[in-house]
């Protein structure tokens, strides 16, 4: 009776497998019948060559922070757009202009006013309506193929708008700072606004953010904008599969083709109709939160769109950023000679890169960085025979840079429906080579063992690899080998599928920190008995604290050198003097130290920046250095504060007017943490630039004097943040700062070796603050861990694991009246929310706010 009961179940065990291969092969036959559909819609646009060009515009449009919200110079831009521009380009047959049209009569008008005319064309049926209702047609945009051919276009438009309206300028003036000069115009605002200005003002205030979501640098790379493209062709492919009944959300990289598409109105609307048999809209109205239509429109989007394609829906590069961060205004006093700086904006091509001013330092080496998305997805014939409760987890590995990571996450195999599990989004330097994900095995029991588990498969992919892969992305499986889960194992073996995506290498900032080491002489040597020996024993001359600079994989970059005192040193004796304040300079060396024997040597003789005190005004707390950069640093603090100083420091930075600067307390811009207290905020100065490209301000640099660790991007010249840190170093400890240990420590750190855990080789996106794979300045206290021993870490992630990346564009609803939305509701990320803390951009923040509503009426249009 045993036996043949034993028989059945196996026999029915059989049976569930032979039933669960034969639908997971039909659902790859489906996925891929589906993928092959998406990519035969057809555009009429080059929408590559559209995406670069709508990212230099944009790029041109985030410099002009006075056509960001409602401001006079946005309701005169929306006027001039109106009453000069559209009858204008009506009466010019712009709607006849081509891509690489060589017959010269392309228009285009001045900056602000095609920014008015660009968000007009985002709202694709009010555009239609207001043309056809004006002009009894759809005026076009045309996509004129380089810089040179815009600039004539726009020459055109200028003589004739100035032979026409000759109490409008055609050009807009700006300065610095972001605003226009004060010019009289033809078409005062109205207060208050017409309702269609209104909606445009409105349209106008959302899209002003849009490129700092899409201002990555892989967003300009070829390979990225042709994987994107093939997204957006799937993407229209979902829309018209859900026939309205929900509402679709892009991602980012899928938003910015859709944008580039619309800003061609009329292939615009040819392209959409021919699939979907109407002009489909773009709502950017949604408000993203938790709760709200636009989250579960993103889960319902995932859903369907995995269901479709097989493939996870985000992925690399598609990240929602968190919100833009608050512009700090340029200094605007006048001092020192800084003035006004004015220019007409342009365009700049779209090869246009900012130079790495610190190609000339050899012994820097720059870092390549990689964003990689890692998903897994248990296939259904996964079956459990055993009684015991089996515990799988991954863990991820580096091939080279960082051979101690251990980054370890729980999966799910066991599911009737399995669902696409997002494990991590990283950072990691192209030096890491690749990755090894490992799938482990633990049984949990009396018989098993509890602290340790068995690898049961494993799979390597190299960056290489994952960069020529179509679309920037792979999808393949990982078999298993534990025998207990299954019958007839040789016949169906067990697997998960790995899906990755990643993308395109960008130079990222480089990574310095400078630690202690051995005090000089005035010749650069080591005090030692050693040198002594080797100079027969002739007095070394002056005091040196020195500090050794090293970059993100332990090499010796440069040596700073702070002069503290004159005297000499012998074996039996030490007679040190005090030197002015004048003579307490701070020089940087280039290289690494010449080592003679063991940790003794010689510090290198090329000086390449010298900071020199200029005045003592200790009695007010106030220092100033005179950097050879050519700026000159003023450092004080409040009088009025008496504790805790450190945190109020106040900072002057002065140079070239052309490029103003600032230094401010804290992580502020890109860098800044919401919520961080004074104690979580010291140490920390961001450098601030302000030029024609960055009006609003862009942190260049990011250094924090307590542990001597610094961010510096590669248009920032590494010497002046080096000299900057130092100075506020010295300059604090010479205030009587608590911290001053730090500067007149005469022994190195024990460092990692090289390739076993390089600072900033991995980085996890949203990783918590605690966790040591976070980047560095959110975790100043672990990110000098020099313990070399194996390390796992389990991470607790304050978003959902991997971080955000919607848009908020919608696409779908409402095509057909009578559609149901569909009632599967995604609830994992809305509890994942509840967990969020400080810091964290909230998992609700994968939205981007924008999308597409169909219309049933407009079909027959």
């Amino acid at each position: 009776m045993c036996i043949l009961t034993d028989f059945v179940a196996t026999r029915m065990i059989c049976d569930a497998m032979d039933k669960s291969q034969k639908c997971l092969q039909k659902e790859r036959s489906h996925h891929e019948e589906e993928l092959r559909c998406a990519r035969t819609v057809e555009i009429s646009v080059d929408l590559v060559f559209a995406a670069k060009r709508l990212l230099c515009f944009l790029r041109t449009i985030d410099s002009i922070t006075s056509l960001h919200s409602y401001t006079p110079t946005v309701l005169r831009a929306i006027q001039r757009y109106r009453n000069c521009w559209m009858p204008l380009a009506a009466e010019a047959g712009n709607s006849e202009c081509k891509l690489g049209d060589k017959t010269g009569t392309a228009l285009l008008p001045s900056v602000d006013v095609q920014w008015v005319w660009h968000c007009h064309c985002l709202s694709p049926m009010a555009y239609r309506d207001f043309c056809k209702s004006k002009y009894g047609r759809v005026i076009d945009c045309p996509l004129l193929p380089d810089t040179a051919i815009e600039d004539a276009a726009r020459n055109r438009c200028r003589k004739i708008w100035n032979e026409r309206y000759k109490d409008e300028p055609f050009d807009i003036v700006l300065n610095l700072w972001g605003s226009t000069e004060d010019t009289t115009s033809a078409f005062p605002a109205e207060e208050p606004p017409v309702p269609e200005i209104s909606e445009l003002v409105a349209v106008i205030t959302r899209q002003s953010s849009f490129y700092y979501h899409i201002s990555q640098p892989y967003m300009w790379e070829e390979a990225f904008l042709q994987a994107s493209l093939e997204r957006y062709k799937c993407f229209l492919h979902i829309v018209n599969k859900s026939r309205g009944s929900i509402m679709c959300v892009p991602t980012y990289d899928i938003d910015l083709i859709w944008h580039a598409h619309q800003v061609s109105p009329v292939a615009y609307a040819r392209d959409t109709k021919a699939l979907l048999g109407c002009v489909v809209d773009h709502d950017d109205s949604m408000e993203r939160g938790p709760n709200t239509k636009l989250g579960d429109s993103f889960e319902d989007t995932t859903q369907l769109w995995e269901s479709t394609f097989g493939h996870p829906y985000e992925r690399a590069g598609s990240l929602y950023k968190g919100s833009k961060p608050v512009n700090l205004p340029a200094p605007h006093d006048g001092s020192d000679g800084q003035q006004i700086l004015e220019w007409v904006p342009v365009t700049l091509p779209s090869e246009f890169r900012l130079p790495d001013v610190n190609l000339k330092f050899p012994c820097l080496v720059p870092r390549r960085i990689v964003q990689v998305g890692i998903f897994i997805k248990s296939e259904t014939n996964v079956i459990n025979e055993t009684k015991q409760k089996i515990v799988l987890s991954v863990r991820l590995r580096a091939l080279q840079a960082h051979k101690l990571l251990k980054l370890d996450a729980a999966v799910v195999p066991f599911a009737s429906n399995p669902q696409w599990q997002k494990l991590w989004l990283l950072h990691c330097e192209m030096a890491t080579r690749g990755f090894v994900l490992e799938v482990r095995c633990q049984l949990e029991g009396c018989l098993g063992t509890l602290n340790q588990s068995k690898v049961i498969g494993s799979k390597e992919l190299t960056w290489e690899a994952l960069q020529n892969s179509p679309m920037l992305s792979t999808n393949t499986l990982i078999e298993l080998t534990e025998k207990r889960w299954v019958m007839e194992r040789k016949k169906y073996p067990l697997q998960l599928r790995l899906g990755v995506s990643i993308a395109p290498p960008v130079q990222g900032p480089y990574l310095l920190k400078s630690v202690p080491d051995r005090v000089t002489d005035d010749a650069g040597a080591m005090l030692s008995n050693l040198i002594l020996r080797m100079n027969k024993y002739e007095p070394q001359r002056g005091r040196w604290i020195s500090r050794t600079v090293l970059n993100h994989m332990g090499k010796e970059c440069f040596v700073i050198r702070i002069r503290v005192a004159k005297g000499i040193w012998r074996k039996n004796g030490d007679r040190p003097e005090g030197v002015d304040w004048n003579e307490r300079v701070i020089d940087v060396c280039e290289g690494g130290w010449t080592y003679v024997a063991g940790s003794i040597g010689y510090a290198p003789h090329k000086i390449v920046g010298t900071a020199t005190p200029c005045a003592d005004d200790l009695e007010h707390y106030r220092l100033s250095w005179h950097l050879s950069t050519g700026d000159s640093l003023v450092i004080s603090r409040p009088l009025e504060v008496e504790t805790d100083w450190e945190h109020y420091l106040e900072f002057r930075l002065m140079g070239s007017y052309t490029n103003l600067v600032r230094l401010i307390n804290g992580r502020k811009l890109q860098y800044e943490v919401p919520n961080a207290t004074l104690q979580e905020e010291e140490g920390f100065v961001t450098l601030i630039r302000y030029n024609a490209q960055a009006p609003q301000g862009k942190a260049t640099a990011l250094f924090n004097w307590r542990v001597s660790a610094m961010e510096i991007h590669p248009e920032e010249d590494v010497v002046l943040v080096l000299l900057l840190c130092t100075a506020t170093m010295r300059s604090v400890a010479d205030f009587g700062g608590k911290h001053h240990g730090n500067l007149f420590a005469q022994r190195r750190h024990k460092e990692s070796k090289p390739g076993q855990k390089d600072w900033g080789s991995v980085a996890v996106e949203n990783a918590a603050s605690q966790s040591n794979l976070a980047t560095w300045y959110l975790n100043t206290p672990r990110f000098t861990d020099t313990d070399e021993g194996p390390q796992s870490t389990q991470l607790h992630h304050t978003g959902p694991t991997g971080g955000a990346c919607g848009s908020s564009c919608q696409a779908g609803e409402g095509i057909w009246s009578n559609a149901e939305r569909a009632s599967v509701k995604h609830q994992g990320w809305k509890q994942v929310a509840n967990d969020s803390s400080k810091g964290s951009i909230g998992v609700w923040g994968r939205r981007t706010g924008s999308g597409i509503q169909m219309d049933l009426s407009r079909i027959a249009r």
